[in-house]
């Protein structure tokens, strides 16, 4: 058992107007604490990790190549896309524990959230948020003491914050372990509902 706190790395990243939202959990240890220990072909910014999907998924709705390499370009690359998409991101654990350094949600334990309230105050176009877990949905009910409620559409619901109500979309999760629990055709259903909101 991990008694080591993994610390987020990375602030919010919102370009000014975006209407969607991308909220995850938080990276791999590896990218986590003072002492990064990131692979050649990982990218130090959200879902950089070489074995996530989410930057591959990204580029083909979106018709675009992202460089896989531990280099600032890779990172430009990924920032630029979200400011031409209008889209933000951030994650919802600001600090965990992991049982066995497993970067699974369902090993992660001892979580302190990050405010998101007052992230959402900051920009008042965004009216989509994308969860890229169940895991994530729950801890950002969690985190704003409010329930989703339920629509007629599959893997979407409806989230009042204030005098606003969100639309709040579980995105299939990017993950390899993921991709293997949705089984046939899976990719291409991830894929299909990545467009649907990139593309």
């Amino acid at each position: 058992m991990n008694t080591e706190y993994s610390l987020h790395p990375f602030d919010p990243f919102i370009p000014k107007g975006a209407t969607l939202l991308i909220i995850g959990s938080i990276p791999p240890t590896r990218f986590c604490g003072p002492n990064k220990n990131l692979m050649r072909d990982d990218v130090d910014f959200y879902y950089g990790s070489s074995d996530n999907a989410f930057w591959d998924l990204i580029g083909k709705a979106t018709r675009q190549e992202f460089t896989k390499q531990n280099i600032p370009t890779a990172v430009k690359e990924r920032k630029d896309a979200l400011v031409r998409m209008g889209v933000g991101i951030t994650d919802i654990v600001a600090k965990c524990k992991r049982k066995n350094g497993s970067a699974s949600d369902n090993s992660l334990y001892s979580i302190e959230r990050k405010p998101l309230r007052s992230l959402l105050d900051q920009y008042p176009a965004i009216h989509t948020i994308l969860y890229t877990s169940s895991f994530v949905k729950s801890q950002v009910g969690r985190e704003l003491d409010q329930y989703h409620r339920s629509t007629d559409r599959p893997r979407v619901w409806r989230l009042p914050i204030g005098k606003k109500e969100y639309t709040a979309v579980v995105l299939y999760s990017p993950s390899p372990q993921a991709l293997r629990n949705l089984g046939a055709n899976g990719s291409d259903r991830r894929l299909i509902q990545y467009k649907a909101y990139f593309g």
